[in-house]
Protein backbone atom coordinates (compact mmCIF):
# COMPACT_ATOMS: atom_id res chain seq x y z
CA UNK A 1 0.00 0.00 0.00
CA UNK A 2 1.72 3.36 -0.91
CA UNK A 3 0.63 4.78 2.12
CA UNK A 4 2.16 1.96 4.74
CA UNK A 5 5.71 1.17 5.10
CA UNK A 6 5.90 -2.53 6.59
CA UNK A 7 8.60 -4.53 8.71
CA UNK A 8 8.23 -7.94 8.34
CA UNK A 9 8.07 -8.57 12.45
CA UNK A 10 6.31 -5.62 13.41
CA UNK A 11 3.93 -5.32 10.35
CA UNK A 12 2.67 -2.10 8.57
CA UNK A 13 3.31 1.24 9.90
CA UNK A 14 2.15 5.12 8.24
CA UNK A 15 3.86 6.22 5.76
CA UNK A 16 4.54 9.68 7.43
CA UNK A 17 6.37 7.92 10.22
CA UNK A 18 9.87 7.58 9.91
CA UNK A 19 11.54 4.25 10.83
CA UNK A 20 15.28 4.86 12.86
CA UNK A 21 17.25 2.58 14.50
CA UNK A 22 17.73 1.82 18.37
CA UNK A 23 21.25 3.49 18.12
CA UNK A 24 19.98 7.12 16.73
CA UNK A 25 17.79 7.38 19.80
CA UNK A 26 19.46 5.71 22.73
CA UNK A 27 23.04 5.76 23.85
CA UNK A 28 24.25 3.17 26.60
CA UNK A 29 26.00 4.53 29.23
CA UNK A 30 27.43 3.59 32.52
CA UNK A 31 27.31 5.96 35.75
CA UNK A 32 28.65 4.46 38.79
CA UNK A 33 30.00 5.72 41.60
CA UNK A 34 26.28 6.84 43.29
CA UNK A 35 25.70 4.35 45.85
CA UNK A 36 23.52 6.63 48.13
CA UNK A 37 21.06 6.59 45.40
CA UNK A 38 18.05 4.77 45.67
CA UNK A 39 18.46 0.91 44.53
CA UNK A 40 15.42 0.12 41.57
CA UNK A 41 14.83 -2.68 39.72
CA UNK A 42 13.09 -3.58 36.42
CA UNK A 43 9.89 -5.71 36.56
CA UNK A 44 7.76 -7.40 33.60
CA UNK A 45 4.50 -6.46 34.87
CA UNK A 46 5.67 -2.66 36.50
CA UNK A 47 8.51 -1.51 34.61
CA UNK A 48 11.21 0.70 36.64
CA UNK A 49 10.59 1.04 40.07
CA UNK A 50 11.96 1.30 43.40
CA UNK A 51 12.79 -2.15 44.72
CA UNK A 52 11.41 -1.42 47.80
CA UNK A 53 8.06 -0.85 46.59
CA UNK A 54 7.89 -4.63 45.98
CA UNK A 55 8.70 -7.76 47.99
CA UNK A 56 8.77 -10.35 45.79
CA UNK A 57 12.11 -9.67 44.17
CA UNK A 58 14.41 -12.23 45.16
CA UNK A 59 17.04 -10.96 44.00
CA UNK A 60 19.98 -9.51 47.21
CA UNK A 61 21.82 -6.30 46.10
CA UNK A 62 25.10 -6.42 46.53
CA UNK A 63 27.39 -4.80 49.61
CA UNK A 64 29.52 -2.62 47.70
CA UNK A 65 27.28 -0.45 45.50
CA UNK A 66 30.05 1.53 44.00
CA UNK A 67 29.68 -0.81 40.47
CA UNK A 68 25.75 0.09 40.48
CA UNK A 69 24.82 1.85 37.80
CA UNK A 70 23.21 5.46 37.81
CA UNK A 71 19.50 5.80 36.37
CA UNK A 72 18.20 9.21 35.20
CA UNK A 73 14.06 9.84 34.32
CA UNK A 74 13.60 9.00 30.85
CA UNK A 75 16.26 6.59 30.51
CA UNK A 76 15.89 3.41 28.66
CA UNK A 77 16.78 0.36 31.25
CA UNK A 78 17.09 -3.56 30.64
CA UNK A 79 17.79 -6.83 31.90
CA UNK A 80 20.12 -8.44 29.26
CA UNK A 81 18.96 -11.93 30.17
CA UNK A 82 15.34 -11.34 30.49
CA UNK A 83 14.20 -8.41 27.81
CA UNK A 84 12.99 -11.58 26.09
CA UNK A 85 10.02 -11.82 28.59
CA UNK A 86 9.62 -8.05 28.73
CA UNK A 87 12.22 -6.71 31.41
CA UNK A 88 12.84 -3.10 29.88
CA UNK A 89 11.03 0.18 30.74
CA UNK A 90 11.61 3.59 30.32
CA UNK A 91 12.39 4.98 34.00
CA UNK A 92 10.15 7.56 35.80
CA UNK A 93 12.41 6.95 38.41
CA UNK A 94 15.85 8.51 39.47
CA UNK A 95 17.79 5.65 41.45
CA UNK A 96 20.96 3.00 40.77
CA UNK A 97 20.28 -0.33 39.42
CA UNK A 98 22.81 -3.76 39.43
CA UNK A 99 25.52 -4.17 37.01
CA UNK A 100 23.58 -6.68 35.16
CA UNK A 101 21.49 -4.10 33.74
CA UNK A 102 21.90 -1.78 30.63
CA UNK A 103 21.36 1.78 30.92
CA UNK A 104 20.79 3.86 27.50
CA UNK A 105 20.51 7.18 27.82
CA UNK A 106 17.76 8.73 25.12
CA UNK A 107 19.45 11.16 22.54
CA UNK A 108 15.48 12.19 21.24
CA UNK A 109 13.18 14.72 22.27
CA UNK A 110 9.97 12.89 22.25
CA UNK A 111 7.63 11.77 24.08
CA UNK A 112 9.01 8.95 26.44
CA UNK A 113 6.06 7.32 27.07
CA UNK A 114 5.27 6.65 23.31
CA UNK A 115 8.62 4.95 23.19
CA UNK A 116 7.70 2.72 26.56
CA UNK A 117 4.91 1.56 25.33
CA UNK A 118 6.34 0.67 22.08
CA UNK A 119 10.03 -1.48 23.47
CA UNK A 120 7.24 -3.49 26.20
CA UNK A 121 5.04 -4.31 23.24
CA UNK A 122 4.35 -8.10 22.55
CA UNK A 123 6.42 -7.26 18.85
CA UNK A 124 9.46 -6.11 20.52
CA UNK A 125 9.41 -8.15 23.17
CA UNK A 126 9.46 -11.00 20.40
CA UNK A 127 12.11 -9.51 18.57
CA UNK A 128 14.37 -9.74 21.85
CA UNK A 129 13.66 -12.79 22.04
CA UNK A 130 14.85 -13.64 18.58
CA UNK A 131 18.31 -11.56 19.12
CA UNK A 132 19.17 -13.00 22.70
CA UNK A 133 21.65 -15.45 22.49
CA UNK A 134 22.57 -18.25 25.19
CA UNK A 135 22.67 -21.77 25.92
CA UNK A 136 19.54 -22.51 27.16
CA UNK A 137 16.25 -20.59 27.95
CA UNK A 138 16.66 -17.90 31.04
CA UNK A 139 20.30 -17.45 30.11
CA UNK A 140 19.58 -15.49 26.90
CA UNK A 141 21.28 -12.28 26.77
CA UNK A 142 20.74 -9.51 24.90
CA UNK A 143 23.89 -7.92 23.43
CA UNK A 144 23.28 -4.32 23.07
CA UNK A 145 24.97 -4.63 19.65
CA UNK A 146 21.98 -6.47 17.76
CA UNK A 147 19.72 -4.35 19.65
CA UNK A 148 21.20 -0.81 18.62
CA UNK A 149 20.44 -1.92 14.86
CA UNK A 150 16.26 -2.87 15.82
CA UNK A 151 14.28 -0.12 13.64
CA UNK A 152 12.10 2.17 15.57
CA UNK A 153 8.78 4.30 13.97
CA UNK A 154 8.49 7.65 14.85
CA UNK A 155 5.58 9.08 14.54
CA UNK A 156 5.38 12.98 14.58
CA UNK A 157 5.80 14.00 18.17
CA UNK A 158 1.66 15.30 18.50
CA UNK A 159 1.14 11.68 17.80
CA UNK A 160 3.30 10.17 20.05
CA UNK A 161 1.92 11.78 22.81
CA UNK A 162 -1.31 11.47 21.63
CA UNK A 163 -0.91 7.19 21.24
CA UNK A 164 0.56 7.74 24.97
CA UNK A 165 -2.20 9.63 26.41
CA UNK A 166 -4.79 7.23 24.68
CA UNK A 167 -2.94 4.30 25.99
CA UNK A 168 -2.22 5.75 29.71
CA UNK A 169 -6.57 6.16 29.91
CA UNK A 170 -7.45 2.96 28.32
CA UNK A 171 -5.27 1.06 30.69
CA UNK A 172 -5.95 2.88 34.05
CA UNK A 173 -9.45 1.72 33.32
CA UNK A 174 -8.10 -1.66 32.83
CA UNK A 175 -5.98 -1.99 35.63
CA UNK A 176 -9.09 -0.46 37.98
CA UNK A 177 -11.15 -2.97 36.72
CA UNK A 178 -8.53 -5.81 37.19
CA UNK A 179 -7.92 -4.84 41.22
CA UNK A 180 -11.82 -4.97 41.58
CA UNK A 181 -11.95 -7.98 39.99
CA UNK A 182 -9.22 -9.28 42.15
CA UNK A 183 -10.39 -7.71 45.38
CA UNK A 184 -13.80 -9.39 44.31
CA UNK A 185 -11.58 -13.01 45.14
CA UNK A 186 -10.27 -11.86 48.03
CA UNK A 187 -13.77 -11.02 49.70
CA UNK A 188 -14.54 -14.28 48.51
CA UNK A 189 -12.01 -16.37 50.07
CA UNK A 190 -12.14 -14.23 53.72
CA UNK A 191 -16.35 -14.35 53.46
CA UNK A 192 -16.17 -18.31 53.19
CA UNK A 193 -13.36 -18.43 55.51
CA UNK A 194 -15.52 -16.53 58.31
CA UNK A 195 -18.56 -18.87 57.18
CA UNK A 196 -16.73 -22.14 57.54
CA UNK A 197 -15.35 -21.40 61.22
CA UNK A 198 -18.42 -20.34 62.37
CA UNK A 199 -20.25 -23.31 61.44
CA UNK A 200 -17.99 -25.75 62.64
CA UNK A 201 -17.56 -23.92 65.72
CA UNK A 202 -20.89 -22.58 66.25
CA UNK A 203 -23.30 -25.11 63.96
CA UNK A 204 -26.35 -23.99 61.59
CA UNK A 205 -28.91 -23.19 64.86
CA UNK A 206 -28.55 -19.38 65.91
CA UNK A 207 -29.78 -20.00 69.31
CA UNK A 208 -28.28 -22.95 71.90
CA UNK A 209 -26.75 -22.80 74.80
CA UNK A 210 -23.03 -22.56 75.34
CA UNK A 211 -20.02 -24.29 77.54
CA UNK A 212 -16.79 -23.08 77.56
CA UNK A 213 -14.08 -24.88 75.28
CA UNK A 214 -10.84 -24.67 76.14
CA UNK A 215 -10.23 -24.36 72.59
CA UNK A 216 -8.33 -21.55 71.70
CA UNK A 217 -9.67 -20.91 68.27
CA UNK A 218 -13.51 -21.95 69.45
CA UNK A 219 -13.71 -20.81 73.35
CA UNK A 220 -17.57 -21.36 73.34
CA UNK A 221 -19.31 -24.20 71.35
CA UNK A 222 -22.92 -25.74 71.79
CA UNK A 223 -23.38 -27.88 75.13
CA UNK A 224 -24.30 -30.67 73.61
CA UNK A 225 -20.86 -31.34 71.53
CA UNK A 226 -18.51 -33.48 72.87
CA UNK A 227 -14.71 -31.69 73.43
CA UNK A 228 -12.32 -34.83 72.01
CA UNK A 229 -8.74 -35.18 71.97
CA UNK A 230 -7.63 -35.81 68.11
CA UNK A 231 -5.33 -39.10 69.61
CA UNK A 232 -9.30 -40.33 70.08
CA UNK A 233 -9.96 -39.16 66.41
CA UNK A 234 -7.29 -39.92 63.98
CA UNK A 235 -4.42 -41.92 63.01
CA UNK A 236 -1.48 -40.11 61.73
CA UNK A 237 1.15 -41.99 58.84
CA UNK A 238 4.06 -41.19 56.75
CA UNK A 239 5.20 -42.70 53.99
CA UNK A 240 7.36 -45.92 54.57
CA UNK A 241 9.28 -45.24 51.54
CA UNK A 242 9.11 -41.63 51.52
CA UNK A 243 12.91 -40.86 51.17
CA UNK A 244 13.05 -43.68 48.04
CA UNK A 245 10.62 -41.86 45.91
CA UNK A 246 12.72 -39.18 44.44
CA UNK A 247 11.48 -37.74 41.22
CA UNK A 248 14.69 -39.85 39.85
CA UNK A 249 13.02 -42.63 41.12
CA UNK A 250 10.03 -41.90 40.13
CA UNK A 251 10.99 -41.49 36.72
CA UNK A 252 12.58 -45.02 36.29
CA UNK A 253 9.48 -46.43 37.79
CA UNK A 254 6.71 -45.27 35.37
CA UNK A 255 3.05 -46.32 36.65
CA UNK A 256 -0.76 -45.05 37.17
CA UNK A 257 -0.32 -44.90 40.99
CA UNK A 258 0.11 -41.22 42.21
CA UNK A 259 2.95 -40.15 44.77
CA UNK A 260 1.61 -37.11 47.18
CA UNK A 261 4.38 -34.05 47.74
CA UNK A 262 3.74 -30.57 48.89
CA UNK A 263 3.76 -28.67 45.51
CA UNK A 264 1.12 -26.66 44.51
CA UNK A 265 1.03 -27.89 40.80
CA UNK A 266 -0.51 -30.76 39.86
CA UNK A 267 -2.93 -31.08 42.72
CA UNK A 268 -0.13 -32.08 44.78
CA UNK A 269 0.65 -34.75 42.53
CA UNK A 270 4.79 -35.13 41.96
CA UNK A 271 4.83 -38.37 39.85
CA UNK A 272 2.76 -41.39 39.12
CA UNK A 273 4.88 -44.70 39.87
CA UNK A 274 4.14 -49.08 39.43
CA UNK A 275 3.19 -49.61 43.03
CA UNK A 276 1.42 -48.15 46.45
CA UNK A 277 1.47 -48.19 49.68
CA UNK A 278 -1.95 -46.69 50.76
CA UNK A 279 -5.30 -48.08 49.88
CA UNK A 280 -7.99 -45.43 50.49
CA UNK A 281 -10.45 -46.48 48.01
CA UNK A 282 -14.33 -45.32 48.65
CA UNK A 283 -12.71 -44.42 52.02
CA UNK A 284 -11.51 -41.00 51.87
CA UNK A 285 -8.74 -39.78 54.05
CA UNK A 286 -7.51 -36.23 54.84
CA UNK A 287 -4.08 -35.04 54.09
CA UNK A 288 -1.57 -32.03 55.11
CA UNK A 289 1.96 -31.19 54.28
CA UNK A 290 5.14 -31.10 57.26
CA UNK A 291 7.65 -28.95 56.32
CA UNK A 292 8.16 -25.85 54.61
CA UNK A 293 6.27 -25.59 51.39
CA UNK A 294 3.44 -22.78 51.35
CA UNK A 295 1.08 -26.25 52.16
CA UNK A 296 2.17 -26.84 55.06
CA UNK A 297 -0.71 -27.15 57.30
CA UNK A 298 -3.22 -27.03 54.56
CA UNK A 299 -5.79 -30.28 54.42
CA UNK A 300 -7.10 -31.90 51.50
CA UNK A 301 -8.72 -35.18 50.64
CA UNK A 302 -7.44 -38.61 49.02
CA UNK A 303 -8.91 -41.64 47.66
CA UNK A 304 -7.50 -44.51 46.26
CA UNK A 305 -4.25 -45.85 46.00
CA UNK A 306 -1.50 -43.67 46.13
CA UNK A 307 2.35 -43.49 48.05
CA UNK A 308 3.76 -40.41 49.89
CA UNK A 309 6.83 -38.11 49.42
CA UNK A 310 9.10 -36.80 52.55
CA UNK A 311 7.07 -33.91 54.25
CA UNK A 312 3.95 -35.10 53.91
CA UNK A 313 1.16 -36.79 56.06
CA UNK A 314 -1.75 -38.42 55.96
CA UNK A 315 -4.97 -38.23 58.71
CA UNK A 316 -6.94 -41.55 59.18
CA UNK A 317 -10.46 -41.19 60.83
CA UNK A 318 -10.86 -43.71 63.43
CA UNK A 319 -13.88 -43.16 64.83
CA UNK A 320 -16.58 -43.21 62.21
CA UNK A 321 -19.00 -44.10 64.86
CA UNK A 322 -18.61 -40.36 66.06
CA UNK A 323 -16.73 -38.31 63.35
CA UNK A 324 -17.89 -37.71 59.91
CA UNK A 325 -14.97 -37.27 57.48
CA UNK A 326 -15.95 -34.73 55.32
CA UNK A 327 -16.78 -32.56 58.41
CA UNK A 328 -13.39 -33.06 59.70
CA UNK A 329 -12.05 -31.56 56.98
CA UNK A 330 -13.36 -28.42 57.47
CA UNK A 331 -12.88 -28.52 61.11
CA UNK A 332 -8.57 -29.43 60.77
CA UNK A 333 -9.14 -26.70 57.86
CA UNK A 334 -10.25 -24.12 60.57
CA UNK A 335 -8.02 -25.43 63.19
CA UNK A 336 -4.73 -25.98 61.07
CA UNK A 337 -5.58 -22.08 59.80
CA UNK A 338 -5.00 -20.73 62.88
CA UNK A 339 -2.43 -22.82 64.64
CA UNK A 340 -0.11 -22.23 61.25
CA UNK A 341 -0.67 -18.61 62.26
CA UNK A 342 0.90 -19.07 65.49
CA UNK A 343 4.11 -20.38 64.40
CA UNK A 344 7.07 -18.08 63.92
CA UNK A 345 7.35 -16.89 60.61
CA UNK A 346 11.16 -16.19 60.93
CA UNK A 347 11.30 -20.56 61.62
CA UNK A 348 10.70 -22.68 59.26
CA UNK A 349 7.03 -24.07 59.65
CA UNK A 350 6.38 -27.71 60.60
CA UNK A 351 4.14 -30.06 61.53
CA UNK A 352 4.37 -32.90 63.25
CA UNK A 353 1.72 -35.82 64.48
CA UNK A 354 2.61 -35.36 68.21
CA UNK A 355 0.98 -31.42 67.48
CA UNK A 356 -1.71 -33.08 65.90
CA UNK A 357 -2.40 -35.72 68.63
CA UNK A 358 -2.30 -32.55 71.48
CA UNK A 359 -4.97 -30.81 69.84
CA UNK A 360 -8.64 -30.54 70.53
CA UNK A 361 -11.73 -30.61 68.49
CA UNK A 362 -15.18 -29.59 69.24
CA UNK A 363 -17.24 -32.62 67.71
CA UNK A 364 -21.01 -32.41 67.31
CA UNK A 365 -23.54 -34.93 67.41
CA UNK A 366 -23.07 -36.91 63.61
CA UNK A 367 -26.34 -36.40 62.26
CA UNK A 368 -25.21 -32.40 62.63
CA UNK A 369 -21.77 -32.47 61.58
CA UNK A 370 -23.43 -34.02 58.02
CA UNK A 371 -25.62 -31.16 58.18
CA UNK A 372 -22.61 -28.83 58.36
CA UNK A 373 -20.69 -30.44 55.85
CA UNK A 374 -23.42 -30.30 53.63
CA UNK A 375 -23.98 -26.57 54.01
CA UNK A 376 -20.03 -25.85 53.98
CA UNK A 377 -19.82 -27.88 50.60
CA UNK A 378 -22.66 -25.95 49.09
CA UNK A 379 -21.07 -22.14 50.20
CA UNK A 380 -17.88 -23.43 48.83
CA UNK A 381 -19.18 -24.74 45.41
CA UNK A 382 -21.44 -21.00 45.49
CA UNK A 383 -17.97 -19.56 46.03
CA UNK A 384 -16.22 -21.28 43.40
CA UNK A 385 -18.55 -20.36 40.62
CA UNK A 386 -18.37 -16.79 42.10
CA UNK A 387 -13.85 -16.80 41.45
CA UNK A 388 -14.00 -18.77 38.62
CA UNK A 389 -16.31 -16.00 36.84
CA UNK A 390 -14.25 -13.11 38.41
CA UNK A 391 -10.68 -15.01 37.54
CA UNK A 392 -12.44 -15.43 33.72
CA UNK A 393 -12.91 -11.49 33.84
CA UNK A 394 -9.48 -11.25 35.00
CA UNK A 395 -8.16 -12.96 32.06
CA UNK A 396 -9.95 -11.32 29.26
CA UNK A 397 -9.23 -7.95 30.87
CA UNK A 398 -5.49 -8.86 31.17
CA UNK A 399 -5.65 -10.03 27.37
CA UNK A 400 -7.31 -6.68 26.49
CA UNK A 401 -4.76 -5.07 28.45
CA UNK A 402 -1.73 -6.76 26.26
CA UNK A 403 -3.87 -6.14 23.02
Amino acid sequence: MPNQKTIDWLGEIPAHWRLAPSWSLYRRVKRTGHENEELLSVYRDHGVIPKSSRDDNHNVESEDLSGYQLVKPGDLVMNKMKAWQGSISLSEHEGIVSPAYFVFQPLHTGHHKYFHYLLRSPEYIGAYNRISKGVRVGQWDLDPVYFRTLPIPVPPLDEQKAIADFLDDQLLTIDLLIEKQQNLVSLLDEKLKVEVHSAVTKGLTKKYAIQNSGIEWAPEVPNDWAILKASRLFKARKGSRAALLSTEYCGEHPGDYPVFSGQTENDGIMAKINTFEFDFVNKPVLFTTTVGSSRVMSVSMLEGKFSLSQNCMIMQNTAPEILDTRFAYWLLTVAFDHKKRQLAQHMQLSFRMSDLYSYRFPIPPLPTQQEIAGFIDSLEQQNRALKDAALASIRLLQERRAA
